[in-house]
């Protein structure tokens, strides 16, 4: 959890750094528990929508929940306009490898965000697979 938490906040920082102004609020959340039921996502989906009051200002969640390898693209669940802004959006990442756009994508954290987001937007990043070789054989 600890390097996807990082890539998160170096992306805001780098916007910071940048000059970047959003037009719309972009919220960093970091939680854990997935394994033993969600806690985090179902606790963060409560806070929003019964003491922020907010859950309709939610149009976008992103989860990274694959470690910071190698990243291939995105997954993207949600409107057709909006996977299309998002493919294109992507293109610019194919100069680092980095730009590929499915279709589904999301996470168990932000499901319970994305199931009543009025805009239902989700986007999970995709990373190259790892697979472990053992260093020596029998």
């Amino acid at each position: 959890m600890m390097a996807e938490a990082d890539a998160a906040w170096e992306a805001v920082r780098l916007m910071n750094e940048l000059g970047i102004k959003p037009k719309r609020t972009i919220r960093v959340v970091l939680w854990t528990s997935e394994e033993v039921g969600i806690q985090g996502g179902n606790e963060y989906h409560r806070w929003v929508k019964e003491e922020e009051r907010s859950l309709e200002n939610h149009v976008l969640a992103m989860e990274s929940d694959a470690g910071v390898f190698d990243p291939v693209g995105f997954g993207f669940s949600g409107s057709e306009e909006a996977y299309e802004i998002l493919s294109e959006i992507g293109t610019l990442l194919h100069p680092i490898e980095s730009g590929e756009v499915t279709k589904g994508g999301g996470g168990a954290d932000i499901g319970p965000l994305m199931r009543e987001m009025s805009a239902r937007h989700g986007i999970g990043c995709r990373r190259l697979p790892i697979f472990l070789v053992p260093s020596h054989r029998r």
